[in-house]
């Protein structure tokens, strides 16, 4: 069973770097919620590498709960058992597991805006559910999937936006719903923490990319990404002057690992890269000329104003998670496009 050149050297690449925590995470079981998703099935790809290496005598089990049932290679991985339910709904009886990471949300703009309630249920009542059962199993570490839109649009004074900074957000805005949501899942983490004990962190995401990025997702990275592999040109909808830094999904996904098991109960942890910051139109010229076969970027007959609701500028400061679990991105931005066009390219030959 192969996943390809991309992500193969991924999983052996997020493996090597996860090394020191195969002692805490040998013969554990580690619940992942929305276990479909991008970022979550990123997490199965980095605990399957630790299980091929370091992990190989005594394999870390992971128990992914998704609404979709897995299909193709998801449905054999090894040590791996899925259970198919809306996590909005209660929990298996007898589930248990160690450590567990909730990261069942919708998260495209298009998604969310679709299905508001969900949205905001998921990242609520979902995760009263997994930190119940956390709390009932005695279990060594939770790790909560909010986002740096948190921190709504902040002032040039505030980016690189450090965790302490306050976002100013409206709970009454279309993308409320998931802004909102996550913000109510760090309160209710930290309620937990500081009623039961539970040992929960919170990381907030900002522009994670790479494989598994769904296209039609309506995000402005994904919209090029498909383009350029298609050899179609990249349209931009707007003038392309919203700043934005780029991630790519291994070392996020290196970091959210490290949190879970190595980060301080009751804290937040930003995660993306702080540079370089690069404009919408910036980012459509790069994927462009990468993408090659004719790609050229063009602009929407009536192209709409800038930000549509998302924010002027995000960067974050990731140097608190840098001190404290010495973590750093180390994919430049060009090599996650390219890596990322790669994989797309794969997938279109499967």
């Amino acid at each position: 069973m192969s996943w390809g050149a991309i992500i193969e050297a991924d999983r052996r690449e997020m493996a090597r770097a996860l090394e020191g925590l195969a002692a805490e995470l040998a013969g554990s079981t580690v619940l992942v919620t929305g276990a479909r998703g991008m970022l979550p099935a990123y997490v199965l790809h980095a605990i399957a590498g630790l299980n091929a290496g370091a992990l190989a005598a005594d394999p870390c089990t992971v128990v992914a709960l998704a609404r979709r049932a897995p299909t193709g290679a998801w449905a054999e991985l090894e040590h791996v058992r899925w259970v198919q339910q809306d996590v909005r709904a209660p929990l298996p009886e007898g589930l248990r597991f160690d450590w567990a990471i909730h990261a069942a949300s919708k998260a495209a703009p298009r998604a969310y805006l679709a299905d508001p309630v969900g949205t905001l249920m998921a990242n609520g009542l979902g995760l009263h559910h997994v930190l119940e059962r956390a709390r009932a199993c005695d279990a060594r570490g939770a790790l909560f999937m909010s986002s740096g839109e948190v921190y709504g649009s902040p002032p040039s004074e505030a980016c690189p936006t450090p965790e302490g900074y306050l976002g100013v957000t409206d709970p009454r805005h279309p993308r409320g719903c998931y802004v909102e949501g996550k913000r109510f899942g760090e309160a209710l983490a930290v309620a937990y923490g500081r009623q039961h004990g539970v040992p929960v962190k919170a990381v907030r995401p900002f522009q994670v990319f790479g494989p598994g990025l769904a296209l039609d997702d309506g995000r402005a990275f994904a919209d090029f990404l498909g383009a350029a592999a298609r050899g179609e040109s990249i349209v931009l909808r707007s003038a392309g002057r919203a700043m934005r830094s780029y991630c790519y999904i291994a070392d996020a996904t290196v970091a959210f690992l490290k949190v879970l098991v190595e980060g301080r109960a009751g804290e937040v942890y930003n995660v993306g890269s702080s540079s370089p910051e690069v404009t919408i139109r910036e980012l459509a010229e790069r994927v462009a000329r990468l993408g090659g076969r004719g790609s050229e970027v063009v602009f929407a007959a009536s192209p709409s104003e800038d930000g549509a609701g998302s924010p002027a500028r995000t960067c974050p400061d990731v140097s608190k998670l840098d001190e404290e679990l010495g973590w750093r991105p180390t994919t430049a931005l060009e090599d996650g496009l390219r890596r990322t066009l790669a994989w797309l390219q794969e997938e279109e030959r499967r």
